[in-house]
């Protein structure tokens, strides 16, 4: 991710920070939409004597976002992190099953999000690679 160019004259560099304080204001109002395509979840079966054939391949699996809503179309929310997918299988119906999935990438997501909206409202964004050496 790159920073933020806001210069020009002050009137210039004053409506770049409108248009950022604006794209920071929906943000906060709205919220991030979870289940996005960037959005990484891994798939958590309940290892034990009761799993099913179907969900025990699936334990640690990454998944898409976005691919959550037409795979497992059953879930609930849990919490901000956490999703119960309910996989309908052959073995169990979809609300016996106990599989969860896990957020992985929430802060990042939402960091590529406003960033992008930011640069999208101020129309310049520059890109910096920094790198350390480490001392041995």
């Amino acid at each position: 991710m790159g920073n933020v160019n806001v210069a020009g004259s002050l009137e210039e560099v004053r409506a770049k920070l409108q248009r950022i304080k604006q794209v920071v204001s929906v943000r906060q109002a709205e919220g991030y939409r979870m289940f996005q395509h960037r959005d990484s979840w891994r798939y958590e079966a309940v290892l034990d004597e009761n799993v099913c054939p179907t969900c025990s391949p699936l334990n640690g699996q990454l998944l898409r976002g976005d691919y959550i809503l037409g795979d497992y179309p059953y879930f609930t929310v849990e919490s901000k992190l956490e999703i119960k997918v309910h996989n309908s299988t052959e073995y169990h119906s979809a609300q016996r099953c106990r599989c969860r999935a896990k957020w992985l990438n929430r802060h990042e997501a939402v960091l590529m999000v406003v960033h992008e909206e930011i640069s999208d409202a101020v129309g310049f964004v520059e890109s910096r690679v920094y790198t350390r050496t480490l001392r041995t």
